[in-house]
C-alpha cells in the first residue's frame, strides 16, 4: 500500500477516537505535516499532548512495520515519541495501515 493513502487516510480522520493496544482512548490533530496525539477527553491526562510526530517520522514507521512479518510496537521504537499511538493508528481499520 502507497503512503499517500495512508497519509490521506490520517488527515480525513483527525480528531476521531483511536484506541491503544492498552485501550487508552486517543486523538490527534494536524499541524502543517505533524500529528500531534492527546488522550481523549475523560481520560486522566485528557488533552494533554502526548506525542507529536513528523509526517516524514510516521512515513518511516510505516515501511519499517510493513516489512514486519508480525509488526509489533516496538519495530518503531527510536523512530519518533509515541510509538504506541501510531501503532494504534496504523492498526485501527479505518487507517489500515498493518
Amino acid at each position: 500500500m502507497d503512503f499517500n493513502i495512508i497519509w490521506s487516510r490520517i488527515l480525513d480522520l483527525k480528531g476521531t477516537i483511536f484506541r491503544t493496544a492498552k485501550n487508552y482512548e486517543l486523538f490527534y490533530a494536524i499541524d502543517d505535516d505533524c500529528v500531534l496525539f492527546s488522550r481523549a477527553k475523560g481520560s486522566e491526562k485528557e488533552g494533554a499532548d502526548h506525542a507529536r510526530a513528523r509526517k516524514d517520522q510516521v512515513k518511516k514507521a510505516f515501511e519499517l512495520l510493513r516489512q514486519s512479518q508480525n509488526p509489533q510496537i516496538k519495530d518503531i521504537h527510536g523512530v519518533t515519541t509515541g510509538p504506541a499511538y501510531i501503532f494504534a493508528t496504523f492498526k485501527d481499520p479505518r487507517i489500515g495501515a498493518i
